[in-house]
């Protein structure tokens, strides 16, 4: 009687066992967690770029940029303004315009206009987006982070054949789909010249400031690489958004860890920054 009861509480129990695996999110756990993927050819590409360009050196606490950009509509150049741009880490920035017309603060997309202080973006700055620099922080720490790492084929930008690298977040199997859809959202592609060993575009993707749930991806072409502190900085970039032009920006000086404060990324309701 006692072997036939074990006998059934282990029947039993391979039977709970199989259903269990066959469930969605089963093995999600410290002991069931897949491993990053790294393909060990690209994380090779992406270490030489981070060592040429010095950004495999300890990170900028910050950054202030000043620049001229210019805006396209319909493929057509708009007027050229001179900004400024302040970065501290991968998620604050500020682009400050001519005489204080208008700031950018962050993704909390607010801006000043001569109206007064307003939510949301206006026509005047939808656009007007921060160079790449945080990316290179982002893609330095992608090598030893929680990233998938791996190579597409070769492909040409301008007359240099580069190399194609993917960095993508990595997410477990059994995750919800909207943990996946996250993946999306931060995934990087960098083509990286076979003769300089510089990325020359960028392929990103971010979520749109005023529909969080709409997802855009965006290119961003770069070089005139220069040495800022010991780092090089492409200081021309020209963003596309599904082939369509959108801005160049033309970076004139770069100084890092300046020692920008969370005030510097706050707007006042008189206007301007505090």
């Amino acid at each position: 009687m006692k072997d036939r009861l074990l006998l059934a509480l282990v029947l039993l129990f391979s039977i709970m066992s199989a259903f269990a695996q066959a469930q969605p999110g089963y093995g999600i756990g410290p002991e069931h967690v897949a491993a990053p993927k790294k393909d060990q050819s690209a994380v090779a590409l992406l270490k030489h770029a981070l060592r040429v360009t010095g950004w495999d050196m300890t990170l900028p606490s910050d950054a202030v940029l000043t620049a001229e950009f210019t805006r396209s509509r319909d493929g057509v150049s708009q007027a050229t303004v001179p900004v400024t741009y302040k970065l501290k880490g991968p998620d604050k920035h500020i682009t400050v315009l001519p005489q204080g017309a208008s700031i950018v603060n962050g993704s909390r997309s607010r801006h000043q206009l001569a109206s007064g202080t307003h939510n949301g973006y206006g026509s005047a700055v939808r656009s007007m987006r921060p160079p790449v620099l945080p990316l290179y922080s982002e893609i330095s720490t992608a090598p030893a982070g929680d990233f998938d790492i791996y190579q597409q084929r070769e492909s040409i930008i301008g007359d240099e054949l580069c190399d194609v690298v993917v960095l993508e977040p990595n997410v477990q199997p059994r995750e919800a789909e909207s943990v996946k859809s996250e993946r999306r959202a931060r995934r990087v592609t960098i083509w990286i010249s076979r003769t300089t060993g510089l990325p020359r575009q960028f392929e990103f993707a971010r979520r749109m400031e005023t529909n969080p749930s709409a997802i855009l991806e965006y290119t961003v072409l770069v070089g005139d690489y220069r040495n800022a502190s010991g780092r090089l900085v492409p200081f021309y970039q020209a963003e596309f958004i599904r082939n369509q032009p959108r801005h160049e920006i033309r970076i004139s000086s770069v100084q890092f860890d300046v020692g920008l404060s969370d005030a510097d990324f706050e707007i006042s309701e008189a206007g301007g920054t505090r």
